[in-house]
């Protein structure tokens, strides 16, 4: 908690946390200025400093990806991501006989991307070598707001999940989730 700056965690706070420390896919409604990162980041912390794994965070949008790296970053805990703007920070692809490869540097406790980086091959390849301990879906509601419409990437995360060697624990947040979303949100992202 430290390194995030927090002095204390609030009430709502606390059980999903140790839902996520007790490796149980969790699904977090909370209203905006909440805290909902720091549900996520504090355990993906505490599982780096534990056993030096690293968290896929999968943001919606450039902006709110940006924010966070360079919230983090600010606080002095290392965080990459992989966007337009930012496509070769700390990997670079090449070309073997089986196709392109990503070769990412995963040391970094957090990479941040949109949904559609899950689409490449050289990706999903390099992450399959190292997958993360945690998926976090922020902003959960776009896998059905936007999924079944112009960004048809967020109905695979599920589907790529499961391909995983090792499968990690999946944390969604949202502060706009209503009743009937909630079961279609976590059997889109196969949460169990």
């Amino acid at each position: 908690m430290d390194a995030l700056q927090l002095k204390t965690l609030r009430k709502h706070q606390i059980q999903p946390i140790n839902s996520i420390l007790d490796r149980r896919d969790t699904l977090v409604i909370a209203p905006t200025g909440s805290g909902k990162s720091a549900i996520f980041q504090v355990p993906a912390l505490v599982m780096h400093q534990k056993h030096y794994t690293w968290t896929l965070v999968i943001e919606p949008t450039l902006s709110l990806m940006e924010d966070q790296v360079q919230a983090l970053n600010a606080k002095g805990i290392r965080a990459n991501q992989i966007s337009g703007n930012h496509p070769m920070d700390f990997g670079h692809i090449t070309v073997t006989t089986d196709g392109p490869v990503c070769a990412l540097d995963l040391s970094a406790p957090f990479l941040y991307i949109t949904p559609e980086r899950l689409q490449s091959e050289a990706f999903q390849k390099s992450i399959n070598e190292n997958p993360p301990s945690l998926v976090v879906v922020d902003e959960a509601h776009c896998v059905l707001d936007w999924g079944y419409t112009f960004r048809s990437s967020y109905l695979k995360i599920g589907k790529w999940i499961s391909t995983l060697k090792k499968r990690p624990v999946v944390a969604a947040f949202t502060a706009t989730a209503p009743e009937a979303y909630r079961s279609k949100i976590c059997s889109l992202l196969g949460m169990d």
